[in-house]
Parts: structure tokens; C-alpha cells; sequence
């Protein structure tokens, strides 16, 4: 999939020596450190992702909640990581799934620094870079190091997998590639569609193309294509259950909730903040400023390509999205909504970020290097200079610090009112929280009616996600008629909805006493049958 590099450099890496290892230690303690230090448990996308998995394997366990009884995108991360919560509980998988998860990414990443600069500690500089331009925003709402869920797997076989290719050994690229798909189809697909475009543009730009093909026999693609296939059909078989779904309107409806109302953030160019792509642009004209003689000629060249698709991918998107709002005003809105969907902008707001580290670390290590005399004495600099931009990239603020938005004290008697709901419901009970829907499955335990985080992505059941919110609106704007709501208007909403337990924080005045209150929130329990 990639150029060869000199065959030295391939000899040479047949045997990395244990100053390797070490880097590879210290990058996998950074991004440990730095997810459980800068994101608290449970991260902004854990209780998405931990709760499907853990009924996944416990399919009695909130089996009433709609989001955790719809498709299975996932599958595959799932599988790997569901049977945790078997034994352990939410949180401590969650510690456990982030020690794990991180295990391909440290390795993924050490490897293609490494490749593509020759030097060994310019992983760790790079990686510390990196958690400062990630502590300082974004483009779309990518992010790489926080808590854990499908899509960091999926980059740290991504990244080992074009580390592999520089070296031509393409079946394990190729298999990495396939589990980067299984993990996450969306940035497997994207990631192998840019190294497979900038291939056969570096192959017809190359002043070595004879040599190119040649290095490679016709066997071994062939046996790389099929290790491809076999390690992606996983992920692209669960994936496609969801999206390619027969009824067409129910599609259509779906794909317009997602890219229009749920996921705008990530989706609708038009939805990203200016300040947004300023700061891309900003990353993106850096890279292009340091990317002159900063890596592996070669490598570094097929690796520029890569990125630089990831630009034009993202480019159309922007192109695709861009006109006026409501979507629906757009000629031929329905084919832009349906590209717009499989996230055109994800890659590049990582790879950005992430080229720009590898080539600022290569100068800043080169520079460096010859100003302090001595390997040792430049290994201790290098060491305190990843030690000091991590902490600086800890220390930035931002929303992933706090992802439930409350108080120290608002979130304690938050945590202590679900697990009020834990010890006094029975667990076959439907719940809904009104004013705040953080984690509610993650620390009551119990089924909820709805939640708008928890958007399912089968089109039949976003559109019933999306009817139940409707029926709250709708039940809301029939009682606040009056200013106040009585027992009977919540009586008439448990029976409209099956829901017994409600969780309020603003929602009021309400006509009885609740079950349970601290100073933030209450809970009222009604047409609960007798026990």
C-alpha cells in the first residue's frame, strides 16, 4: 500500500533496540496518565458506549431501555470489551477499558513517529504536542485521548496499520487496516480509502514506480486483500444492519434527525463554530510551513498524501453541506444528507492535529539535538520537554474535564439521587429524567424512556427515539398551561409513556411532596403497583 523505503532503513528495523521500548513504555504511561487525569469516569461517550456493551452480554439488564435493545453498530467493540462488565462494575471497566484500549494506540503511534523520522524519542515530543492541540479545540469534534469507546481502538490499528505499510510488510497492514474497520467502520474506511488514494498517487508520481511494483508480488496483495476482508467483515456486516436498512422514508427521516438535529455538531459544516476553522486552518498552514525536510523522504511523502486526501474529504464536505439552512432548502438535499452522514470531516480533524505534531516534534528534537551534546544528556531533555507539554495540555481548560456540566457538589447529589432510584425501584422499572440526563443508565441501573444522548442508529428506532421525545414536548406544553403541574397530569404521563420514576431538577412547581429530595434534584414515583 505504500512506497518502499531504503532497504537499509528495513533491515535496520528488523531489530529495534530496547531504547524503543522504552519510548513505546513512556508513550502508552502519557496517554494513560493523560486520559485519566484530564477526563473523569465516566467520560462524555463512556455511558454510551459501556452501557450497550455491558447488555450486550447481560441482555436482562435494563432490557427495557429502547436505545440499548436497537442495533448493534458496534459489534465488534462490544464483544471485545462488554465481557468486562460481567465481573466488574461501569466504572472500573471503564479504568480497565482505557489501560486496555490505549495498548494499540501507544503502539500505533510510537511506531509511525518512529517511521517516519528515524528517531526513536520523537514519539513522546510528538505525543505531548498533540495533547495541547487537542486540549485547545478542535474542527468537527474529533478527539483521539479520553475515555474509552470503539473509535480509539480504531485509530491506534489505523496508525499501526501505515506504520506497517512504510515497511512493506502489507498482509499485517492490511489486518490491522480490517480490525480498524470491525472497530469503527466509519474511521476504518476513511483511513484505508486515503492510504489507498494517496498509494496510487504517490505510485504514478514516483520517480521509482518500477521498483515500486515490483517489491511487491501479485500473491501478497492477494493475500493482504483477503486478511483485509476477513478482519473488516465483522465491523462492516454490524454496521451495514444499521444503515442499509429497507424502507427508504424511514431512512430518509433518519439520516435528516441525525445530520440536521442530533449530530449537527459533527455533521453540518454550517453548525461548526468560526473560531472552529480558524483554528483548523491555523494547524493545517502550520503543518504545511514545518513539513519541508522534517521526515523520511519517502515515507514522509506517501504520509503527506494520506493527510492531504484526508483535506479533500473533508473539503467536499464542507462543499456538499454548504448552502442554506434548513437542510431541506438545498437542491438535491436527500444525496448531500446522505454523504454528510458518514462523518466526511472526522479524519482530518485528527490527522491534522496530528501531522502537525510529528513534524513540529522532528524540528523541535533536531534542534535539540544539536544544541545539547551527548545522548543521554538530550534523552533527559527530550523526556522533560513531553513531561512539561503534557502538563501544559492537562492544564488547558475544556469541556471534556467536566463532561456532566454540574457542580462538584450539583453532581454528588446528582450520583446520590440515581442511586436512590438503584435501591428503592424494582429493575424492571422505566425512568425518565426531565432537566438532566447524564449517565442516568450508568448510575440508577435502571431503563429509560428516552434519552437524547442515546440516539440509536437504525432509522426505525431514531425515529421512535425521536416520537418519544415529541410525546414529552408535546405532555409538557399541555401542563404548563396552567403554570403548575398536578399528580394527575404526572399520573397521565406515566401512563402515556409506561415510565413510573421521574427525575426532576427545574421541572415544577409539582402539586405532592416528591419521594426523594437533596438541594438539587427530586424524584417522584407514581402508578407504581403495590409490592
Amino acid at each position: 500500500m505504500t512506497p518502499s523505503p531504503p532497504e537499509q532503513n528495513v533491515h535496520a528495523e528488523s531489530r529495534l533496540g530496547i531504547q524503543f521500548w522504552a519510548a513505546l513504555f513512556v508513550v502508552y504511561c502519557l496517554f494513560v496518565a493523560f486520559s485519566l487525569l484530564r477526563v473523569p469516569i465516566p467520560g462524555v461517550n463512556e455511558p454510551h458506549y459501556l452501557c450497550k456493551a455491558k447488555h450486550f452480554w447481560q441482555p436482562l439488564w435494563c432490557d427495557q431501555d429502547s436505545f440499548l435493545t436497537s442495533s448493534n453498530p458496534h459489534f465488534v467493540f462490544y464483544v471485545t470489551f462488554g465481557w468486562l462488565t460481567t465481573f466488574l462494575s461501569l466504572n472500573t471497566t471503564a479504568i480497565v477499558g482505557r489501560c486496555i484500549g490505549l495498548i494499540p494506540l501507544a503502539v500505533g503511534w510510537n511506531l509511525l513517529s518512529f517511521k517516519l523520522t528515524h528517531r526513536v524519542w520523537v514519539s513522546t515530543v510528538s505525543l505531548s504536542i498533540f495533547f495541547v492541540l487537542q486540549s485547545a479545540g478542535n474542527w468537527s469534534g474529533e478527539w483521539l485521548v479520553g475515555g474509552i469507546e470503539s473509535k480509539v481502538v480504531a485509530y491506534g490499528f489505523l496508525f499501526w496499520s501505515i506504520a506497517q505499510a512504510m515497511s512493506l510488510k502489507l498482509p499485517s497492514s492490511a489486518l490491522l487496516a480490517g480490525l480498524a474497520v470491525s472497530f469503527h467502520p466509519v474511521i476504518g474506511v476513511w483511513g484505508t480509502l486515503a492510504a489507498a488514494i494517496a498509494t496510487a498517487l504517490f505510485v504514478i508520481i514516483s520517480d521509482k514506480r518500477v521498483q515500486l511494483i515490483r517489491l511487491v508480488s501479485l500473491q501478497t496483495w492477494g493475500f493482504s486483500i483477503a486478511l483485509f476482508l476477513l478482519a473488516a467483515t465483522p465491523g462492516l456486516i454490524s454496521a451495514g444492519s444499521a444503515v442499509l436498512e429497507g424502507d427508504a422514508e424511514a431512512t430518509r427521516i433518519a439520516t435528516n434527525l441525525q445530520v440536521s438535529h442530533r449530530l449537527a455538531h459533527h455533521l453540518d459544516p454550517m453548525k461548526f463554530p468560526r473560531e472552529a476553522y480558524r483554528y483548523f486552518v491555523m494547524m493545517t498552514l502550520g503543518w504545511l510551513v514545518l513539513l519541508p525536510n522534517a521526515l523520511d523522504k519517502q515515507r514522509g511523502r506517501w504520509w503527506h498524501l494520506i493527510v492531504g486526501i484526508s483535506l479533500l474529504i473533508a473539503l467536499s464536505g464542507v462543499l456538499i453541506g454548504w448552502g442554506p439552512r434548513p437542510m431541506k432548502e438545498m437542491s438535491g438535499y436527500e444525496w448531500r444528507m446522505n454523504v454528510l452522514k458518514f462523518y466526511p470531516f472526522r479524519l482530518a480533524d485528527l490527522l491534522v492535529p496530528i501531522a502537525l505534531s510529528i513534524v513540529a516534534a522532528s524540528k523541535l528534537t533536531s534542534w535539540t539535538a544539536s544544541q545539547i551534546k551527548g545522548k543521554t544528556p538530550q534523552l533527559i531533555a527530550w523526556i522533560v520537554m513531553a513531561m512539561a507539554l503534557t502538563w501544559i495540555g492537562l492544564s488547558v481548560p475544556g469541556s471534556e474535564q467536566n463532561p456532566s456540566k454540574m457542580s462538584e457538589d450539583k453532581h454528588q447529589n446528582w450520583v446520590n439521587a440515581c442511586q436512590w432510584i438503584e435501591t428503592n425501584t424494582a429493575e424492571d422499572e422505566l425512568i425518565y429524567s426531565f432537566d438532566n440526563q447524564w449517565a442516568v443508565k450508568w448510575f440508577a441501573q435502571r431503563s429509560e424512556y428516552v434519552n437524547y444522548k442515546d440516539c440509536p442508529q437504525d432509522a426505525k428506532s431514531i425515529i421512535e427515539w425521536n416520537r418519544r421525545r415529541w410525546v414529552i414536548a408535546r405532555w409538557k406544553k399541555e401542563a404548563f398551561q396552567d403554570g403548575s403541574i398536578s399528580i394527575d397530569e404526572l399520573q397521565d404521563l406515566s401512563k402515556r409513556t409506561n415510565t413510573s420514576t421521574f427525575i426532576c431538577d427545574r421541572l415544577g412547581p409539582i402539586e405532592r411532596e416528591p419521594d426523594y429530595q437533596n438541594s438539587d434534584f427530586r424524584i417522584y414515583r407514581v402508578n407504581v403497583p403495590p409490592q
